[in-house]
């Protein structure tokens, strides 16, 4: 998959996505993390966050999400990751699987580059900015308290 293409896929469930138009119910899913990181691949994004690409699939979204939940009542959580491209930034979902939020891939996505993550769960929502392999920025949305000192760009482009 180029760069600029929409297409997506998953792992762990990879795939590219078969259902029918847009949808913004993946937003009210429970737990996700959306992640953009700027000038790599989709097959890249997966390589850094640990996945063989050769293992990505095709697979509608009822479908992955079925084998998220299977994967996580039987024990056995698997990351589920949707994998595409928007011009130069690369993005993935994740749902069913927590390593979106860990510093290690969030680390290896940012390395010669920069990312900006969302993570929903429970009652809270999650930024955070990443840029060469530190994050730098990390706040709550709804709490000015939980900026850290200046400067913070990503806060501001959030608010704006």
């Amino acid at each position: 998959m180029g760069s600029g293409t929409a297409a997506t896929r998953f792992i762990g469930v990879g795939m590219r996505d078969s259902s029918t138009g847009p949808s913004c119910d993946w937003v009210g899913a429970g737990t996700w993390c959306v992640t953009f990181t700027r000038g790599i691949t989709p097959d890249e994004v997966l390589t850094r966050y640990g996945a063989a690409p050769r293992h990505a699939r095709v697979m509608p979204m009822r479908e992955a999400d079925r084998l998220g939940a299977d994967s996580y009542r039987a024990g056995t959580t698997k990351s589920v990751l949707r994998v595409g491209a928007v011009g130069d930034w690369s993005f993935y979902y994740e749902r069913w699987g927590v390593l979106g939020t860990m510093p290690g891939p969030l680390s290896a996505l940012s390395h010669d580059t920069e990312m900006f993550t969302v993570t929903v769960g429970g009652d809270r929502m999650n930024t955070e900015h990443w840029h060469e392999g530190r994050c730098t920025e990390v706040f709550e949305p709804s709490r000015p308290d939980t900026r850290r000192l200046s400067p913070h760009p990503w806060w501001d482009a959030v608010q704006e």
